[in-house]
């Protein structure tokens, strides 16, 4: 429970420094321009405690998990420091200047997170199946093909190519797989639209259990590696997916289970459990194929083929890495800062194009507010056999992801925030230095802070919902 507590608390120190980052970017620039800052404060009021400091009260303050800057006159130009009294470009500098340190965060968080010494999973990215008439069907790929390189990258694991293909959604990209003894170059075309679908050509073959989990249902049924799964449920087993999809629809039923071991056939029961220990799996089991063979499957439905295996439906291909190994990486400061700006910029591309398919009538983004976030946090440190060196960098880099949303929401014209503040300025500059009239434009943020309030309530409520059903093993 204490380890639990602790991760929470790293969560609330983690969005605080942002929040306060964020504010420290206005402060400055407010400062710089000449503008009156009457209090710079940590926290919502009522106040705690706090000092002057020259014309500034630096504050601490009850309601903890944010930050302000109070600035004189931020409506009334009347006094010469106040904020409205500043030329539109310059509150155009100090109203940025808030998501651009929560930018200047996140690439700096991305920087140190390539220059750390890391653990990185290492091994071939083998197709296991390929949908009917997708892109990877019509660019040629078989099941079976490993992926060397796309677009020139190599990859590490099937992860690089998922990341790249959602990278590359309606863009050509040149992707290289080893058949064989022969390195042969595809084009392949990932869509928008999420394929989904049905039939698929697969590798099929014996599933062979590799390894067993102590204390897992499969142990405690008496289940051991070298065991070859024949049928489940009274269902014949001839590929991982299937087995997979099986065990997941029968979570916390009991099962009958036959096995070869050796040259016997063993019967079992087990319960696959509904809340597996992270990392675990229903049942326990590390499994492989062996005696590999390719079948078509035209009566599969993707979604139940790729249930076994990491999957893209732009592509239309189900992965995984094989004879993985582990390897330490770092990279030099300058390296690892383009790394750094680079991989924002992967990430702003991915979210662009999963925005683009929600627009064309695809699945809505997922969302997660602070509870959503929080359990994240939790999460990653509960994850076993991993040290907290290692969990430290994914925190790092959680927290820089989330300092980059943060930047990029205050930069989009959204009433209530940076973004729509900057827009009224903009349009002052379009009406030659005519402004709105600060009753109409406080009434705008007004409604656009309600609208953000009942969605942060309703994503909460979300969060907080799914928690529960977690909880609850729904």
């Amino acid at each position: 429970m204490l380890e639990i507590v602790a991760y929470i608390a790293i969560f609330l120190v983690s969005l605080t420094l942002l929040l306060v980052i964020h504010e420290s970017g206005h402060f400055f620039v407010a400062k710089k321009a000449g503008v009156k800052v009457q209090e710079f404060g940590i926290g919502f009021p009522p106040r705690l405690w706090g000092f002057r400091y020259g014309e500034t009260v630096y504050s601490l303050n009850l309601i903890p998990f944010g930050a302000f800057v109070r600035m004189l006159g931020e409506e009334d130009s009347a006094e010469p420091r106040s904020l409205a009294a500043k030329s539109a470009g310059t509150r155009l500098l100090i109203m940025a200047a808030g998501p651009f340190m929560n930018a200047v965060l996140a690439v700096f968080l991305f920087t140190l997170l390539f220059m750390f010494p890391r653990s990185v999973l290492v091994g071939d990215v083998v197709i296991q199946g390929v949908l009917h008439d997708s892109p990877a069907q019509e660019a040629g790929i078989l099941p079976g093909d490993t992926v060397i390189e796309v677009n020139g990258q190599a990859l590490d694991s099937h992860r690089d190519l998922l990341f790249l293909i959602d990278l590359n959604l309606g863009t050509k990209m040149i992707w290289h797989v080893q058949r064989g003894s022969r390195i042969i170059p595809v084009e392949l075309e990932p869509s928008f639209d999420l394929t989904g679908g049905q039939g698929a050509d697969i590798i099929a073959g014996n599933v062979l259990i590799k390894d067993v989990e102590p204390g897992s249902p499969a142990q405690l049924a008496g289940i051991f590696p070298g065991d070859v799964v024949l049928k489940v449920g009274g269902e014949d087993i001839e590929e991982q997916a299937q087995l997979i999809s099986l065990v997941n629809r029968e979570a916390g039923q009991l099962t009958s289970w036959t096995l070869k071991r050796g040259e016997e056939n063993v019967s079992t029961q087990l319960a696959s459990r509904v809340n597996p220990p992270v990392g675990e799996g229903p049942v326990g089991i590390v499994i492989s194929t062996v005696n590999q063979r390719v079948v078509s499957r035209p009566e599969r439905l993707w979604s139940e083929i790729a249930e076994g295996y990491a999957s893209s439906d732009h592509a239309g291909v189900a992965l995984s890495t094989l004879n993985v190994s582990t390897e330490s990486r770092s990279f030099a400061p300058w390296t690892a800062f383009g790394m750094g700006i680079g991989q924002m910029g992967d990430i702003l591309v991915v979210m662009k194009n999963t925005f683009i398919m929600w627009n064309s009538g695809g699945a809505p983004p997922e969302v997660a507010g602070p509870v959503g976030i929080g359990h994240m946090f939790v999460e990653i440190g509960q994850v076993p056999d991993v040290s907290l060196a290692a969990r430290g960098l994914v925190f790092l880099q959680l927290t820089a992801a989330i300092s980059m949303v943060l930047a990029l929401f205050n930069f989009l014209p959204i009433p209530a925030l940076d973004g729509g503040r900057m827009m009224f300025v903009l349009i002052e500059l379009l009406r030659r230095g005519k402004r709105i009239s600060p009753q109409k434009e406080g009434f705008v943020h007004m409604v656009g802070f309600v609208v953000l309030i009942t969605f942060l309530l309703l994503v909460t409520f979300a969060d907080i919902s799914k928690l529960g059903d977690n909880l609850l093993g729904v």
